[in-house]
């Protein structure tokens, strides 16, 4: 129940005291997790009983080996899942050398055989193994004919002919006749099968398991109950097939309804001929055709005038020159548009000196060159119209 933990190399794995580590495979875990492996992989595969006990024994083989390799001390890890090679070069090499090529390696060959079987395996008794033996004997060999996975089920189970379900309709007919003879050990699914035994042919009815007898006895009962509730409900559902019969053969009675009389009808010339009309605000049929012409690159008609499009933008002036009435110069500041700043004016309405500012903004790159009294030429002495600045030239250039 408790094993080493194993490392990539294969040794004890330890911890950081130098303390080999303990793993527990108690529990079932481990068990359920292979058989939900199982079930995953091989649940929803068509295939004979052949091949899935050879898909089951390669699936079962591989994990012993890869469970080996992590919990077994001193398992070869191989690479590969062909051990018999390993038997035969472990053996060869013990003939020649004797010397053992992998110690913790156990040859199969060494196991003593056992009757134990994997996969397919037997569930008749010993009495039930009998009775068919002795039936099989009074059976013509050369009727029976056995498809491939039924003769291998039979050689798997050790019998001649292999246990099956009700199948056929000869069975199911037959165990209907069982159940009316009062010989017939129903309510003994042993004793059942031991008896059924005396009627196999090996062709239409075939030996079955005390499990088969009792979930076939089972779904008997439960249809012959249904059958004995039809046969109990079929009188009175004849009588009210008669019943039903004459009330739909049954003239009606009731008397004729006087119709309104029809709405008038709208004079034709009168009437709406359009194709299209407009209900509750959706207009149903088909669309008027539009009245817009299509025009062709250079066939613009002429504005109409006092249109939107006519009408001329004015000139743009400085908002803050008009703000704070500077008049004369609001059209030519270059505060009229896009990031320029007014010459004159700041967003508070102070004065101040244009040209410095925006040299100061220009020359970032050297601070040397920063306009004279950027800051301090609030309140200007230079006049806006001519702008005689007495540091700078109109062109921007500082003066000597």
């Amino acid at each position: 129940m408790y094993t080493y933990k194993l490392n990539k190399n294969g040794g004890v794995k330890e911890n950081k005291y130098g303390m080999k580590m303990i793993d527990s495979i108690r529990g079932t875990n481990r068990t359920e997790s292979y058989h939900k492996g199982l079930v995953t992989t091989f649940g929803s595969w068509i295939c004979g009983i052949e091949m899935s006990d050879c898909l089951l024994a390669e699936r079962r083989h591989r994990h012993n080996q890869r469970v080996s390799e992590m919990r077994r001390l001193d398992f070869p890890i191989l690479g590969h899942f062909d051990t018999w090679r390993v038997d035969a070069i472990q053996n060869l090499v013990w003939k020649n050398h004797r010397i053992q090529l992998y110690p913790g390696w156990t040859n199969a060959s060494d196991y003593m055989d056992t009757e134990e079987s994997f996969d397919t395996v037997a569930l008749h008794s010993q009495p039930l193994h009998d009775a068919l033996e002795e039936r099989m004997q009074e059976i013509d060999a050369s009727s029976v004919k056995l498809s491939r996975d039924n003769k291998y089920l039979a050689d798997s189970v050790g019998v001649k002919l292999p246990f099956l379900p009700f199948i056929t309709e000869e069975e199911n007919v037959l165990y209907a006749q069982c159940v009316l003879d009062c010989d017939f050990p129903l309510g003994d699914d042993e004793k059942a099968a031991i008896a059924w035994c005396k009627k196999v042919d090996g062709v239409k009815i075939m030996p079955k398991l005390p499990v088969h007898m009792r979930t076939h006895r089972e779904a008997f009962k439960r249809n012959q109950r249904v059958r004995d509730s039809v046969t109990q409900a079929e009188k009175g559902q004849s009588a009210l097939d008669k019943l039903n019969e004459v009330i739909k053969s049954a003239k009606p009675t009731t008397s004729t309804v006087a119709m309104p009389p029809a709405m008038p009808t709208l004079d034709s010339e009168a009437a709406d001929q359009s194709s299209n009309k407009v209900i509750a605000g959706v207009v149903t049929g088909d669309l008027p055709e539009s009245e817009a012409k299509q025009r062709k690159r250079g066939q613009r008609g002429p504005d109409v005038n006092g249109s939107r499009e006519f009408q001329k933008r004015g000139p743009r002036k400085c908002k803050l020159c008009e703000q704070w009435l500077a008049l004369d110069h609001m059209m030519k500041c270059p505060g009229r548009g896009g990031v320029a700043k007014c010459d004159l004016f700041d967003t508070e309405g102070k004065r101040r000196c244009g040209r410095c500012t925006r040299v100061n903004a220009k020359d970032k790159a050297d601070p040397k060159t920063e306009g004279l009294h950027a800051l301090t030429c609030v309140g200007a002495t230079c006049g806006y119209a001519n702008f005689d600045c007495e540091h700078y030239t109109n062109r921007l250039i500082r003066r000597k």
